[in-house]
């Protein structure tokens, strides 16, 4: 979500610190200030927000009331809200942290640690509430969800890989998890991508000990595997472990925890990015359901492009309200022509399918993956800036080329080579029209 993020910033007794400001700001944050008498549902939903950040200051209590009144608006209700405050020492109330808050953090927090709370919080509200619009659309063509998409999913019995030398903080994924948990070790980098892809771990822990190249090119070994591509990782590194901050996020890093490590920080990151896993998985089961004669492309099994307009379409008329920014991409097979004469047509389609459902397992669980027509195939990024979808279209497009697709057994496998091309909503956009300018960019 990085560029794309807009956090209200909400101070008590005090001016809002600049420094902190211009910290998220450096992280691509739009930072929107409120007094705590602007701060209500209606004023922050105007301002399209992603995420609340309230600094408790000297009167906590005023911060933990502010939280109920938000959390009970209709237009902020769903909004993850961060509080930053000392709860021994401001006596922030028990019920507001463990049930109303998503996230508390300490005054002494470092801004890196916040935005990496705040990515992983939106990250989280972005697929829930893309799942409920998905659910939504299916339901205009007679689909009910098996499970409703509001139903609560919990990060109990977690399966994580901690891969490195974790020395002393080896207890404290036992302190942490206790039994609720399936833990191995791996000190190997690469056995441990090997275990991974055998392990069906839902995240993994990597300890940055000396050179950072070896584990920042894990984590890019890792987005490079079809198998792993949206496996979380959580990077546990020393303050200075990393000249250039953003490096373990274009690599590939989910999160990114800084020593000392504490087992109760460790346990929120960690059960955060296995809440997303797991919605990711509902988002899947939901792409299972779709697949029926009314919301199928017939030959991929992707959404059709009926099924892809009418969500645009919603999608759109969301965004008119909250300004969000939204993507689409658009993958169209290279020698489409070419491959169908050398192979045939029915070897054709099923080079066809075969892509359509690599990309499908590979998009993020926010995105809405559907066949746009022939060898094209679309993509719908929502909350995505134009050089997160491009980065996102460019790591799939490198997969897909680096897999073998096989159309007989009696032929040697294919390989696919994708063009693709992206825009951004604009202003006074259709599904139409924003579907045709992103097929003019394309190549």
């Amino acid at each position: 979500m990085t560029g794309t993020m807009r956090v209200v910033l909400i101070d008590h007794d005090h001016p809002t610190v600049p420094t902190l400001i211009a910290g998220l700001e450096d992280f691509g944050c739009d930072i929107m200030p409120m007094t705590t008498d602007d701060a209500n549902a209606v004023s922050v939903q105007a301002k399209g927000a992603n995420a609340i950040v309230i600094r408790a200051g000297d009167t906590p209590l005023a911060a933990t009331k502010m939280v109920r009144l938000l959390k009970t608006g209709e237009q902020t209700h769903q909004l993850p809200i961060i509080i930053i405050g000392n709860a021994a020492k401001d006596k922030l109330d028990d019920d507001a942290i463990d049930g109303v808050v998503d996230d508390q953090l300490p005054v002494e927090s470092m801004k890196s640690e916040l935005m990496a709370r705040l990515r992983s919080l939106t990250r989280l509200h972005v697929m829930q509430s893309k799942l409920s619009r998905r659910e939504a659309i299916e339901q205009r063509y007679g689909l009910t969800p098996d499970t409703p998409w509001d139903t609560p999913i919990d990060s109990d019995n977690m399966h994580v890989l901690a891969v490195g030398n974790f020395n002393e903080d080896k207890q404290i994924f036992d302190d942490m998890l206790g039994s609720q948990k399936t833990i191995s070790f791996s000190t190997d980098p690469n056995k441990a991508i090997e275990e991974l892809v055998d392990g069906h771990y839902e995240a993994t822990v990597i300890a940055v000990n000396g050179a950072a190249d070896q584990w920042l090119t894990m984590c890019a070994d890792i987005r490079d595997n079809p198998r792993l591509y949206n496996l979380p990782i959580l990077l546990v590194a020393d303050k200075d472990s990393f000249t250039d901050p953003t490096a373990p996020f274009e690599h590939g890093a989910s999160d990114l925890l800084l020593r000392p490590v504490n087992a109760a920080n460790l346990r929120a990151r960690l059960a955060m990015l296995i809440k997303q896993q797991r919605y990711r998985g509902r988002m899947l089961e939901a792409y299972q359901r779709s697949q029926h004669i009314e919301t199928s492309d017939s030959l991929t099994g992707l959404y059709s492009y009926g099924f892809l307009h009418d969500y645009l379409a919603d999608l759109i008329d969301g965004v008119g309200r909250s300004e969000s920014q939204v993507a689409v991409g658009v993958f169209d097979v290279k020698d489409m022509s070419g491959i169908n004469k050398q192979h045939g047509y029915a070897a054709g389609d099923i080079l066809l399918r075969q892509t359509g459902g690599l990309i499908g397992r590979l998009v993020r669980g926010e995105d809405l993956t559907a066949r746009y027509g022939g060898q094209s195939f679309c993509i719908v990024m929502p909350e995505t800036a134009y050089v997160d979808a491009i980065m996102v279209m460019r790591r799939i497009a490198n997969i897909v080329s680096m897999t073998e697709l096989g159309v007989s057994t009696d032929q040697e496998p294919v390989t696919v080579r994708l063009k693709l091309g992206c825009a951004l909503l604009e202003a006074g956009d259709s599904a139409e029209s924003f579907l045709e300018r992103v097929l003019t960019k394309v190549a």
